[in-house]
């Protein structure tokens, strides 16, 4: 039991640290398409990225979470503290593809821009 609640917060602070870094890099690139698209230098590609690149990982989102509610009903938890671990899975799964394109995003634009 007391197992459960220790992990279920070290979960928890490891999602909330997720997030503020999926923040961070989601901010970067704005910030920098923002300024691209202001100044004319935002290429073709660039701009098809910047559309496409919202659904895929919207796509794998719906999918990751799918699979991890799925494995969540069919090995349901048995505790209480397993019941929220297994929210952190099934919001891990969901966010994870957009998290990881943020970042791969704010790094690459970072790099074009010299920063």
């Amino acid at each position: 039991m007391i197992d459960d609640l220790v992990q279920v917060q070290t979960e928890a602070f490891e999602s909330a640290a997720s997030a503020i870094e999926t923040s961070f890099a989601a901010w970067t690139t704005i910030s920098i398409r923002m300024a691209l698209m202001a100044t004319g230098a935002m290429t073709d590609r660039e701009a098809r990225m910047m559309l496409s690149e919202k659904a895929v990982a919207a796509t794998q989102g719906a999918m990751g979470g799918a699979v991890a509610m799925f494995d969540a009903a069919m090995n349901p938890p048995l505790t209480a503290g397993g019941l929220m671990l297994t929210g952190f899975e099934v919001a891990r799964a969901t966010t994870h593809p957009a998290g990881q394109k943020a970042k791969a995003n704010a790094r690459r634009l970072r790099r074009k821009m010299g920063y």
